[in-house]
């Protein structure tokens, strides 16, 4: 239902690709996002669910701004793109080489 995104914590400091522990961390692919596509919305949602949806997401988006968090901006890259893992590779290499 979602895509990956890696996460790195320092098991020192709690921190995201921290610098304090020299040796390499591994890579771990993790469950962090849920993404949908519009056009799955479109072809499988009704108004009543569209409505659900967009109540959700301004929810969510309004919580974010009180936490004076910025607006999420991802990039997606689906598993049957011949990108896919290549994206990944780069995505690993930056996380282990911090």
């Amino acid at each position: 239902m979602g895509h990956y995104l890696s996460e790195m914590t320092c098991k020192k400091c709690g921190e995201y690709f921290c610098t304090c522990k020299p040796e390499k961390r591994k890579f771990i692919r993790e469950n962090r996002y849920l993404v949908l596509k519009n056009t799955d919305i479109e072809k499988h949602c009704n108004q009543e669910d569209k409505k659900w949806l967009a109540s959700i997401s301004t929810k969510i988006s309004e919580g974010r701004y009180l936490e004076e968090k910025e607006e999420l901006k991802c990039v997606v890259v689906e598993s049957d793109w011949p990108e896919h893992e290549e994206v990944w590779s780069m995505i690993e290499s930056r996380g282990e080489n911090k």
